[in-house]
Formats: structure tokens, C-alpha cells, sequence
């Protein structure tokens, strides 16, 4: 294909907003004329918690509503009520009918079907790339939940993406949902409609742009309810994005940002109300000189465990933690024989179903905040651990609840890291962040 081809994610955060989303989504399609576009969706806000509580047929009721708001032509609509009315006859016949992973991913698939209509009732030129039709994100292995994407055997499927795109100038597809090989529906875990986005865009590299379309205002220094001189990050290195999202960044997902970062592929983070408020994320050697040497990111999660594991089980656990994928861990401090290992969104992994003999290791973690300072000018700056260790040290609150600290490298990208109680991450956040952004004159500019 000659024109470039824009790919736009929409999340839950803007779909949230109900038929006014949708409106938005209107306004930015409208406004971007003369090129093709692919749209990935994703289910309502909290959608998706409400079908793993099982409350399919209150969601079905509301997309329904949704539908006769938005879809104003009887015929699209009826198409619509059709697929509604298929799911209902699915779910009241249980798991021979429909599986757990078409259950969770029921929002996205739902979302798709109600833009698509609207968009058609619209007079709109546009395609549906749909689940249960040649859909073409594939995974590697069968894991329901939280499976990987094979990026080769998407690739194989490039060409049926270029068939919608050379008959409809907007191919719309459900984003978290994926297949194996063998034919089995399966989810790409959370944040799985970025990662949809960013593997279209993998298989379409060489003449597409991939936006991530979000409720905040771009990515920012800190999260903005904590700290209100947060300021806008117009320029993120691939590295950068990477570390935000592993080391507990809301706005961006790891397993997406892996594959940016792997694939060396640009992505744009607009602000859904105002599309000129937007961070770029690519490659170090494209980013502005000046915004280079800045601390991007300060901020982390209240969900670590700080967990003992006998050096012996050592191996065995991390092996298990990685199999499963029930989380990234940090780093581990203390003695060698005796490690302690920082695990990020620990708690939660307590409630999952594991191997009683690392159930019974995460049961004796202590519960601990991380906070994490990201941004590749640390890498070769000198003290700048002790210049971070300096700050928390002057509020003497926070030091004697910080359980440990380390600065280094990952995945090219720097960063430095805290443990502290989970009623000081806030301060600590702030502490940080005084420190490496509100400090850096270069924010001025």
C-alpha cells in the first residue's frame, strides 16, 4: 500500500464516557481525512471485572441501550440486537457454548460490533475484522488468560489486513482476544488491546502509525492525583516506556511496550479531549536532545510483596512466577543465602490458584510500595543514588520505613527504586519527584 495507514487504539478510560465517547471517536476519525485507518476497541470501563464477577446479561443490557442511542438505522441496529441476542443464547447454555476467554473479551467484541454499526449507519466505508472470521493475532501457546503473541504467525496473516484496507477506508477489531494454532480463543492479559494495536502495527511497520488514545492528558511525570505539579512528557524513549510500564506506569501496559521496544516501533499517546496534548514514544536516537538527560517517570505501585526465598527454591521460584506469568519482580536484596525478592503486584498474586510450595513462600512476604525514578539520563549520571537516598534521608518519616534500595540498567533504560511502607509511597512519590523533575530547570523550557 502507497498511503500510510494509522492505527488507533480506544480504551476503556474513553469509551467510559458511553455514547459521548463514541462521539469522540467520531470527531477524531472525521478529522483525519484521506488515509486508511484500523481501530482497535476495547469494553467499557470496568466491563471486564463485571464478567469475571459473572454479570454477563447487565452488560449485554448495556450495550444494548447503547446500541438503540447510537445506531439510529433499524437495519444496523438489528444486526447489532442479532449478535446480542447470540451471545445471550451462548451464555444461558454455559461453557459448551462459549468459553471463558470469549466471556472476558464479551466487552471488546461488544464495543467493536457497536462502533462498527454506528459507523455504517453513518454512511461510513467500513470493514469488520471479526473473532470468529479469520481473525489474525495468534499466539504460541495456549494460555487462556495471558497468552503471547506469535509475532511470525501474525505476520503470515499480513496480507488479509491489507485486503479490509484495500476495501474499506476503516477496518474495525475487537482488541485483547487472540487465537492458538490450533483454533483455541484465548486473551493477551491486561492491557491486551494496546498490545493488538501494537502487533498491527509490527505487521504493518513499514507504512503505519500506531495511537494509543487515552484519558490522561498524555504521559506525565507522576500521577497527577498524587502530585499536581506533574508535568507533560512530550518525548519517551522506547526504554523509558518500557521501564514506566514494568515498574507500575497505569497508562502503559509491559507487554505491549515489550514489543514496541523489541520491534523498534513508534506510538503516539494522545488525550482523547484534546488530540494536540500527546506524548511520543520512540527510538533514544530520535528523541530531542534536551529531553534526553530528564527523569521521565516517578511513581510505581502499592501492590509489591518483599518476599524470603530460601536460596535453595530460589531457582524454582522464579521459574514458576515467569511460567505463569503472574508478575515481574523488581530485584532481590539481603544477604545471597538468604535473598529477599521485591515482586511487583505481589498481593494480587495471592489470590491466584499456584504451586502450594510457592504459595507458601508469597504467604510469608511483607507487603511493600515500590517507588521507581525512570529515565535514561540516570544511567550515566554519578550519584545520583545517593542523591535520591539524600532526599529521602532529609524526610525522616519516610527513611525509616524504606525497606531498600537500588539503582540500575534494564532493558537499556535506567532507573532507581525504593521499597518503602505502603502509607509513604505517596510522600515518597513527592519527595522524588521535587527532587529529579520540579528541580530540573530543563522543565522550564
Amino acid at each position: 500500500m502507497e498511503r500510510k495507514v494509522e492505527i488507533h487504539k480506544f480504551g476503556g478510560g474513553v469509551l467510559g464516557h458511553e455514547g459521548e465517547g463514541v462521539k469522540f471517536i467520531d470527531s477524531i476519525l472525521d478529522a483525519r481525512e484521506g488515509g486508511k485507518k484500523i481501530v482497535v476497541l476495547s469494553a467499557l470501563e470496568d466491563v471486564t471485572d463485571i464478567l469475571r464477577e459473572g454479570e454477563w446479561f447487565g452488560v449485554l443490557a448495556k450495550y444494548s441501550e447503547l446500541g438503540r442511542e447510537l445506531i439510529p438505522d433499524d437495519e444496523y441496529y438489528r444486526e447489532f440486537a442479532l449478535r446480542i441476542k447470540e451471545f445471550k443464547w451462548r451464555l444461558e447454555r454455559g461453557r459448551k457454548f462459549i468459553t471463558r476467554s470469549e466471556i472476558l473479551g464479551l466487552g471488546e467484541l461488544l464495543s467493536t460490533y457497536l462502533v462498527y454499526f454506528h459507523r455504517r449507519a453513518q454512511k461510513r466505508n467500513v470493514g469488520l475484522i471479526d473473532l470468529y472470521n479469520e481473525f489474525p493475532i495468534i499466539v504460541k501457546e495456549y494460555k487462556p488468560f495471558d497468552s503471547d503473541p506469535d509475532l511470525e504467525e501474525i505476520r503470515k496473516r499480513r496480507r488479509l489486513i491489507e485486503e479490509y484496507l484495500e476495501k474499506y477506508d476503516e477496518v474495525f477489531m475487537p482488541g485483547f482476544l487472540a487465537y492458538t494454532k490450533d483454533e483455541r480463543v484465548v486473551t493477551l492479559g491486561r492491557g491486551g488491546s494496546d498490545t493488538t494495536a501494537i502487533l498491527v502495527g509490527c505487521v504493518l511497520k513499514d507504512y503505519s502509525q500506531v495511537y494509543l488514545w487515552k484519558e490522561t492528558r498524555g504521559i506525565r511525570t507522576a500521577d497527577p492525583k498524587i502530585v499536581k505539579e506533574n508535568k507533560l512528557v512530550k518525548y519517551l524513549s522506547l526504554s523509558e516506556a518500557l521501564n514506566i510500564a514494568l515498574f507500575g506506569g497505569e497508562v502503559l501496559h509491559y507487554k505491549g511496550m515489550r514489543i514496541a521496544y523489541e520491534k523498534d516501533i513508534r506510538v503516539v499517546v494522545p488525550y482523547i479531549k484534546n488530540p494536540n496534548i500527546y506524548t511520543i514514544i520512540d527510538r533514544k536516537d530520535r528523541e530531542p536532545e534536551e529531553w534526553r538527560s530528564r527523569v521521565k517517570y516517578v511513581g510505581g505501585t502499592v501492590e509489591a510483596l518483599q518476599v524470603p526465598v530460601p536460596y535453595e527454591k530460589l531457582g524454582k521460584f522464579i521459574e514458576v512466577l515467569l511460567r505463569e506469568n503472574l508478575g515481574d519482580f523488581t530485584h532481590m536484596v539481603g544477604p545471597l543465602l538468604h535473598p529477599q525478592l521485591i515482586i511487583l503486584e505481589g498481593s494480587k498474586l495471592l489470590r491466584n490458584e499456584m504451586e502450594k510450595e510457592v504459595k507458601s513462600i508469597l504467604e510469608r512476604g511483607r507487603r511493600v510500595a515500590v517507588v521507581n525514578v525512570v529515565g535514561d539520563g540516570l544511567g550515566p549520571a554519578k550519584g545520583v543514588l545517593e542523591r535520591g537516598a539524600k532526599a529521602i534521608a532529609e524526610h525522616t518519616s519516610i527513611l525509616g520505613n524504606v525497606s531498600s534500595v537500588r539503582n540500575g540498567i534494564q532493558t537499556e533504560g535506567a532507573y532507581m527504586s525504593f521499597a518503602v511502607e505502603p502509607s509513604f509511597f505517596e510522600e515518597t512519590v513527592r519527595v522524588l519527584h521535587r527532587e529529579f523533575v520540579e528541580k530540573d530547570s530543563s522543565w522550564s523550557n
